[in-house]
C-alpha cells in the first residue's frame, strides 16, 4: 500500500462524549433552567436547588431540594478566561446552568467496595451529598441520598478514553 506524505494514517475512535452529556433519545425534561449556580457546579454531576432562590449548588443541604443533573450544554457559558483555566466541566458560580431531572446521560460513576467494585445494569445512582458526584454500591453509607436514575449501558468511553455509563430514569432500553 501506498501512503501519502503529510496525510492522515490512523483514525483514532472519538468516544462516546463526555460525562454530562445526553445519551440516545434526546427527549429531555429540562427544569432547572434559569438556575445559576450558586458556586462552581461540576458537569455530569448532580445538584440542589436552593430553596427561596434561583440558584443551585453541589452540596445538599436542610434548605435545598433535588434539583437534577447538570448537563453539558452550549447553553452553559464558558468565558475564555474559564476555559483558559480548565473550567471547561464547571459551570462557573453565578452563571446559569442547564440542569435536566429527567433522561438518558452518560456519567462517571464511583463504585465502593460494597458493590464489589462493579457496575452492573440496574445498580441504583447515589449522589454524594457533599460533591454532587455518582456513586453505586453505597446503600449502607452515610453521606449519600438514593436517586430515582439507575445504570442502563455499561462499557462505554468518554472522548479522553475514561470508562462512563449510561444512567436514566425513563427506563429506556438502549442495548448494552
Amino acid at each position: 500500500m501506498t501512503t501519502i506524505a503529510g496525510t492522515q494514517q490512523t483514525v483514532f475512535d472519538p468516544g462516546q462524549g463526555w460525562a454530562g452529556d445526553q445519551y440516545g433519545l434526546p427527549e429531555t425534561w429540562t427544569t432547572g433552567q434559569g438556575l445559576t449556580a450558586a458556586s462552581d457546579l461540576g458537569i455530569g454531576t448532580f445538584c440542589w436547588g436552593i430553596n427561596g432562590t434561583r440558584q443551585a449548588t453541589q452540596a445538599k443541604g436542610s434548605n435545598t431540594q433535588l434539583a437534577g443533573f447538570v448537563v453539558r450544554a452550549q447553553s452553559n457559558p464558558f468565558p475564555v478566561g474559564s476555559i483558559n483555566l480548565g473550567y471547561s466541566m464547571v459551570v462557573p458560580a453565578q452563571y446559569s446552568a442547564t440542569i435536566n431531572r429527567n433522561g438518558n446521560f452518560l456519567a462517571t460513576i464511583f463504585v465502593s467496595y460494597n458493590a464489589g467494585d462493579a457496575i452492573n445494569i440496574g445498580d441504583a445512582v447515589f449522589i454524594d451529598n457533599v460533591t454532587g458526584t455518582l456513586a453505586v454500591g453505597v446503600t449502607t453509607e452515610p453521606g449519600y441520598t438514593q436517586s430515582d436514575f439507575q445504570v442502563i449501558v455499561l462499557g462505554l468511553t468518554d472522548n479522553s478514553g475514561s470508562d462512563v455509563v449510561v444512567i436514566s430514569n425513563r427506563n429506556d432500553f438502549l442495548g448494552n
